[in-house]
């Protein structure tokens, strides 16, 4: 048995899909737990600082599991600290959601000669307490 009991020793993560972000990955790294990933959707942008942990196949992610050369907890958590912070993911889907609205109104309101602006009207603290944000 590897490592101590009850702590995960890393995360194998073989997603199969686009994966459109992957919280999974920043939760396990916030606790110091290393990630092994296959490269699909997110996996580059989330694990930019440690590419040594991204997986061209899972042979690769079975030979990384056996050599168990994984950065320090204490540099993972750091790195979550410093890259995916409360306020920059929230800020983060405020850009989104203001997005979509966007998108919404010029397609819902194409060829009405005065569509209701409903993103750019709303201050920031409207949108996050519609959007339920702390």
């Amino acid at each position: 048995m590897y490592g101590s009991p009850n702590v995960a020793e890393c995360l194998l993560f073989p997603v199969a899909w686009e994966e459109p972000f992957g919280l999974v990955m920043v939760e396990a790294m916030a606790c110091g737990t290393p990630v092994l990933a296959l490269r699909k959707g997110a996996v580059p942008e989330v694990l930019r600082g440690f590419p040594q942990l991204i997986c061209r196949s899972l042979d690769e992610m079975a030979r990384k599991v056996e050599q168990r050369r994984f950065p320090a907890p204490e540099a993972l958590r750091r790195y979550v600290k410093r890259r995916f912070t409360n306020a920059k993911m929230t800020d983060g889907y405020l850009k989104v959601y203001r997005q979509v609205l966007s998108s919404w109104e010029r397609t819902t309101f194409s060829g009405t000669k005065n569509p209701p602006k409903l993103c750019s009207a709303l201050p920031a603290e409207e949108l996050e307490r519609i959007l339920c944000l702390p």
